[in-house]
C-alpha cells in the first residue's frame, strides 16, 4: 500500500496558502494599484505618526511594507497551515485515529513540477499589477515549501555527522531568532530537487540505521 506522499501534501498546503492570501487581498480591491493603496493606508493608520517629519518617515515605511505585505502574508499562511496540519496529525496519532503510519519527514520531496511553478511565479513578479501580486504570493508560499524540503534534506545529509543534534538545533535556533537564514534552507531544498543531493550522498555511502 502506498500512502499519499508528504511532499505533495506540502505542495497542496502552499497552494492553499497562496489561494487564501489572494482571497484576502481581493477584499481590498480588484486591481494591483487599489490593493497596494489599501495596504499602504491601513499600515499608515497602524503606524499613526504625529508630526510632519515622522509622517514622512511613516509614509516611506508604509510604502515599503505594502510592497512586501502580500509575500509576508503568504509566508504566515504557509507556516500556520503547516503547523496546524502537523499538530492535527499528531493529535490523531496520539488518539489512535491516524490510519496511515507516521511518515519519515526527512524523506519529504516536493513534486518535480513544483520548481517549474516557482520559476513561473517569480517571472510573474516582474509583470506588474495584479499578476505581480499573484506571483509574489505564490513565490513566497512555494519558497517556504522548499524551505521545509531543505530542512528535510538537512536532517538526511547530517545523519553521518558527529554532534548532529547540536548542528540541527543551532540551525533551527538561527532561523527562529533571525529569520533570514531560512533562505539558505530554501536554496538547499532547491539544490536537492535539482541535483538530488540526498540520493547522491547515499549512493556513495549507505544511510545509517539510526533516525
Amino acid at each position: 500500500m502506498e500512502w499519499y506522499p508528504v511532499g505533495r501534501i506540502v505542495a497542496w498546503i502552499a497552494g492553499f496558502a497562496a489561494l487564501t492570501t489572494m482571497a484576502a487581498l481581493f477584499t481590498l480591491g480588484t486591481d494591483g494599484a487599489t490593493i497596494t493603496t489599501a495596504l499602504r493606508d491601513g499600515l499608515l493608520r497602524v503606524i499613526g505618526a504625529r508630526d510632519a517629519a515622522a509622517s514622512a518617515d511613516a509614509a516611506k515605511l508604509a510604502d515599503a511594507l505594502a510592497v512586501i505585505a502580500p509575500a509576508a502574508a503568504a509566508i504566515v499562511a504557509m507556516i500556520t497551515l503547516t503547523l496546524n496540519l502537523f499538530l492535527a496529525a499528531k493529535i490523531a496519532k496520539t488518539s489512535g485515529r491516524l490510519h496511515r503510519p507516521w511518515p519519515d519527514l526527512k524523506d519529504t520531496e516536493l513534486p518535480p513540477m513544483t520548481l517549474a511553478a516557482l520559476s513561473a511565479a517569480i517571472a510573474l513578479c516582474f509583470a506588474g499589477g495584479l499578476l505581480a501580486l499573484f506571483g509574489q504570493t505564490v513565490s513566497a508560499a512555494l519558497a517556504m515549501a522548499y524551505a521545509l524540503a531543505g530542512f528535510a534534506a538537512l536532517h538526511t545529509l547530517t545523519l553521518p555527522v558527529r554532534h548532529r543534534s547540536f548542528w540541527l538545533s543551532s540551525t533551527y535556533a538561527l532561523v527562529l531568532v533571525f529569520g533570514w537564514p531560512v533562505m539558505a534552507l530554501v536554496a538547499l531544498g532547491i539544490a536537492d530537487a535539482v541535483l538530488g543531493l540526498r540520493h547522491r550522498n547515499f549512493q556513495r555511502r549507505p544511510p545509517p540505521t539510526a533516525t
